[in-house]
């Protein structure tokens, strides 16, 4: 079977349009490529480029909102047909994050991809917990014939995921790979020092989770593989992490 594969991005800061050097690594990285979309946490200046580069690629950007930062999704024509998307709005937020959802056809078959960025910082634990609740309810209660996609930068501790648990049918793509562990942290000071902290802080705050079809005759989507990829420093110093997963 053909795989579906998403690329999780670093996450772009609010500071001013990043140096041309990373654009072109970036296009350089993804045409020919066979993923099937990308997520990235975003800002204003980086969108406009973005969007430029998609309609040169025939690609749709999706993106999660209007304000200084916001996620958003890039979907490859050749590999997804976008069919809906929807912004679903935490009503508890302090931060204005939301889930964003996109509804496409891959291969013939309805696909849901969903990605988010979770409350940032410890003492928000409570609220992280709420809109992971809400994800995974929203996982649980898509249609029997659909397959369930969910990656994004959660900023959750396992504390927190332990207290909500995963509902039956929805599993964690890391752990079922095997808990690999050149892939288990995936904001990691010892490995990557580009936010100069002088402590040892490490983190599995990127996650996927995966809830297959389970109608009788409709093919259903497995983890096949899972890296962290995008590991060579750039120029400028920015990205603090990236996530690539396949399933097939």
């Amino acid at each position: 079977m053909e795989r579906a594969e998403v690329t999780l991005h670093p996450r772009c800061p609010a500071v001013p349009p990043r140096p041309v050097s990373v654009d072109e690594r970036a296009r350089r990285r993804y045409p020919g490529t066979r993923r099937t979309h990308a997520v990235w946490e975003l800002i204003p200046n980086y969108i406009r480029n973005l969007k430029k580069w998609a309609v040169h690629k025939a690609d749709t950007v999706i993106e999660g909102g209007e304000g200084d930062y916001f996620t958003g999704m890039l979907l490859k024509h050749s590999r997804v047909k976008l069919l809906e998307s929807e912004i679903v709005i935490y009503p508890t937020t302090q931060m204005t994050r939301n889930l964003l959802v996109a509804k496409v056809s891959f291969k013939g078959q309805e696909l849901w991809l969903m990605t988010s960025h979770f409350e940032s910082c410890k003492e928000n634990g409570e609220e992280r917990m709420e809109q992971l609740r809400l994800v995974m309810k929203r996982m649980r209660e898509a249609p029997d014939n659909v397959n369930v996609l969910f990656g994004g930068d959660t900023n959750l501790r396992d504390t927190e995921v332990a207290k909500v648990g995963l509902p039956s049918g929805v599993l964690d793509v890391w752990e079922r790979l095997g808990k690999q562990e050149q892939c288990r942290y995936t904001w990691d000071t010892k490995v990557n020092t580009n936010k100069h902290i002088p402590q040892i802080c490490r983190f599995r705050f990127d996650r996927v989770y995966l809830r297959p079809a389970t109608r009788e005759g409709v093919p259903h989507q497995t983890p096949d593989h899972m890296a962290l990829v995008g590991l060579q420093k750039l120029d400028c110093g920015l990205g603090d992490r990236q996530v690539e997963v396949g399933a097939g």
